[in-house]
C-alpha cells in the first residue's frame, strides 16, 4: 500500500513531499511546545527555560516521542495482521503499551523545567497510558466497523478526520491528567515529608 503511494507520488514530487514533512514536523513541535508549557504550569515551575531551549527540546521530543506514539497507534489501529500469529493480540497490545509508556515517561522526565528530584513520573504515565490505550482502541474500533463502510460517502469523509481530531484532543487531555496526577502526588509526598521533619 505504501509502496504504491510512493510510486504514484513519483520523483517529481519529492520537493513537495519534503516541504510537507518539514511543515508537519514544525507544526507537531509547536504543539509539543504547548504541551511542555502546560506541563510546566501543572508542576508549578517557577523558572522558565529560554525560548530556544524550549523549541529545541520540543523538536527533539517530537521526533523521539512521535516515533514511539506512531508505532503504538499503528499497532492498536491497524494491528489485526499481527493477531493471526500465536499470542499476536497479546504481543500487539503489550508493544503498544510499552511504546506509549516509554514515550510518556520521556515526556514527563524531560518536559517540565521543575527539578526531577521534586517530581514523580511513573504513576501519571501509567494512568495516561491506560487512557491512551482505551482511546486508541475506540479509534481502531471506529475505523474497523464504521469508517471503512462509509468512507466513500460524505459521512465517512467528514467523520474520519473528526474522529482523528477527537483522538488527538483526548490523548492530549490524558497527558495533562497524568502530569496532574504526578504533580499532586509529588506535592502530597512533599507535605508528608515536611510534617515528619
Amino acid at each position: 500500500m505504501i509502496s504504491d503511494l510512493v510510486m504514484r507520488i513519483g520523483s517529481r514530487s519529492v520537493g513537495l513531499l519534503s516541504i510537507g514533512f518539514v511543515t508537519t514536523l514544525w507544526l507537531a513541535s509547536t504543539a509539543l511546545k504547548g504541551v511542555i508549557l502546560s506541563v510546566d504550569t501543572t508542576y508549578g515551575a517557577k523558572k522558565a527555560r529560554p525560548a530556544w531551549i524550549t523549541w529545541a527540546l520540543a523538536l527533539g521530543l517530537t521526533i523521539a516521542i512521535g516515533a514511539l506514539f506512531l508505532l503504538a497507534l499503528l499497532l492498536t489501529t491497524f494491528g489485526p495482521a499481527i493477531e493471526g500469529f500465536a499470542f499476536g493480540r497479546f504481543l500487539k497490545w503489550s508493544l503498544a503499551t510499552l511504546f506509549i509508556f516509554v514515550g510518556l515517561e520521556i515526556l514527563y522526565i524531560l518536559a517540565p523545567s521543575a527539578p526531577l528530584s521534586q517530581r514523580l513520573t511513573v504513576p501519571g504515565a501509567i494512568v495516561a497510558t491506560a487512557i491512551w490505550l482505551v482511546i486508541s482502541w475506540a479509534l481502531g474500533f471506529y475505523f474497523r466497523h464504521f469508517a471503512v463502510q462509509h468512507l466513500g460517502s460524505l459521512f465517512g469523509l467528514l467523520a474520519t478526520p473528526i474522529a482523528f481530531m477527537a483522538w488527538l484532543y483526548w490523548n492530549a487531555a490524558a497527558i495533562l491528567i497524568g502530569a496532574e496526577i504526578n504533580s499532586g502526588l509529588a506535592d502530597h509526598q512533599g507535605t508528608s515529608a515536611a510534617r515528619c521533619v
